[in-house]
């Protein structure tokens, strides 16, 4: 073992590596995702995303945004450079489980405790209409 780093106040629920970065999820009770840099191990951003466990992170793949899902019903994309949630979607009458991005990067598939798959349609254009509103 090389490091062990610390900086969540629940469990650890998930874990995601993109670009230079490390991801974490904390379980119900702090609800954080903590994003690490992978050079200097130090923590980037720390930020209460939902209000229950975070159980899935998945990089979008455009350098800039990370879709997170939690026990809370909701998915969140998150603008890892400005540290900020960008759109919220929920569609699932439980909590999901977790996340994935589909091999052409056009869809977010999630899992719920309701025993369903849900596919959704990822829309550049929806995230970037919501940034230019929060500008």
């Amino acid at each position: 073992m090389l490091y062990t780093l610390g900086g969540h106040q629940a469990n650890i629920c998930s874990l995601a590596n993109h670009n230079q970065l490390v991801s974490s999820g904390g379980d119900h009770g702090c609800s954080t995702l903590i994003l690490w840099d992978s050079r200097t191990w130090t923590v980037r951003t720390k930020v209460q995303i939902h209000s229950a466990a975070v159980t899935g992170i998945v990089d979008l793949q455009d350098s800039t945004h990370l879709a997170t899902v939690s026990y809370d019903k909701k998915i969140n994309i998150f603008n890892f450079r400005k540290g900020s949630v960008v759109l919220t979607a929920s569609n699932s009458k439980t909590g999901i489980a977790c996340v994935a991005l589909s091999s052409d990067r056009q869809r977010i598939v999630t899992a719920s405790l309701d025993n369903t798959v849900a596919v959704w349609l990822l829309s550049r254009d929806v995230i970037i209409k919501k940034l230019r509103e929060l500008r």
